[in-house]
């Protein structure tokens, strides 16, 4: 995506992206969050929390690459879901934080396609709003997954 970009370009519109994702996290709750230089991990108090976060950065995206970004090719981003009792020290960096709830959301998020959001199904089953989630076909760390993709 960077290859035979400006640099300043690329910086301007990391910054922007992680400006437009940080807002969302906030208003979904966000608990806390991690970047790495090519996406970033969450953690959510409510399974919808962390749904909604990332079907509405996937809705924004459209708009974001029309209006915002400056590069040639358009950002597209893979979210993966997973839901699980996590302890974790708020002093503690989410990064550091080893749990199988939050590898199997990594899992989730590894095999979904472009602009599409993997969830497993036992952490589906609760959420209230399961609009445009469907089976998706494959099976991740055991677990049957539902997708959700920008209609």
């Amino acid at each position: 995506m960077k290859v035979d970009e400006e640099k300043a370009v690329v910086q301007h519109d990391f910054i922007q992206y992680r400006n437009f994702v940080s807002q969302i996290l906030t208003d979904h709750k966000c608990l806390k969050s991690t970047w790495t230089p090519d996406g970033v991990m969450t953690c959510f108090p409510t399974v919808d929390g962390a749904a909604l976060a990332a079907t509405d950065v996937i809705s924004g995206l459209e708009a974001y690459n029309r209006d915002v970004k400056q590069m040639r090719r358009d950002f597209s981003v893979r979210c993966g879901v997973n839901s699980g009792f996590v302890i974790f020290d708020e002093s503690m960096p989410l990064e550091m934080i080893s749990d199988r709830a939050i590898d199997i959301a990594g899992h989730m998020q590894m095999y979904a396609e472009p602009n599409t959001v993997n969830i497993a199904k036992p952490a589906i089953e609760p959420l209230l709003e399961r609009t445009g989630f469907s089976p998706s076909g494959k099976v991740v760390d055991g677990h049957e997954v539902y997708a959700w993709k920008k209609a």
